[in-house]
């Protein structure tokens, strides 16, 4: 998971992993548009070196569309990880977002184009309004239990504002609350 407010900017590196040789790959990446923006995509350092399709931004809809090649036999032959490009987005709007690959396609250098796509990762960027604390109580990276319990342990102390998540300027049950829903919710904008 990222955590960010809005405005942030970030950077996140489209990897790919295989253990198989492959020459072409494409797909979408999708991310959830109201509360992400993508403003731009880089190709420093990938792996594709044909690109049929450039990464084209279609910010409205949040999705990326792509697709290139490796022409360099030797580099088809060895190379298991890379990066396919880096997009840089910022947060638009407070809320639960994902970015995921959708309609993946990493097709095998066996003659036939063999589709070897077997799923992708789904990463949970969590976009905060300005001037509030992250939701990451413990910095874990991640949501969980942990800064469920952190935060209730706060709750009996003297206030801190780096933990007044509903900004009441008090610490009590609706910043636990807060962060139980922030943790249920699914990605805003349907995404």
């Amino acid at each position: 998971s990222i955590f960010i407010a809005e405005g942030d900017p970030i950077s996140i590196d489209l990897q790919v992993a295989t253990s198989r040789p492959v020459n072409a790959m494409g797909g979408t990446v999708a991310y959830t548009p109201n509360i992400l923006s993508a403003d731009a995509v880089t190709r420093t350092g990938s792996i594709i070196d044909l690109w049929s399709e450039d990464p084209i931004i279609a910010d409205a809809e949040g999705e990326i569309h792509w697709s290139g090649g490796i022409v360099e036999q030797a580099v088809s032959e060895k190379q298991q990880l890379g990066k396919v490009f880096t997009i840089e987005m910022h947060g638009a709007h407070a809320g639960k977002a994902t970015l995921t690959m959708k309609d993946g396609q990493l097709l095998s250098g066996d003659g036939i184009g063999t589709n070897v796509f077997s799923g992708a990762s789904t990463l949970t960027i969590y976009v905060r309004a300005p001037g509030t604390p992250s939701p990451d109580i413990n910095k874990d990276g991640e949501l969980s239990l942990a800064d469920i319990n952190q935060l209730y342990l706060k709750t009996f102390g003297s206030f801190d504002p780096s933990y007044d998540l509903d900004q009441d300027q008090d610490l009590g049950w609706g910043d636990v609350v807060t962060l139980v829903t922030l943790m249920r919710s699914e990605p805003s904008g349907g995404k």
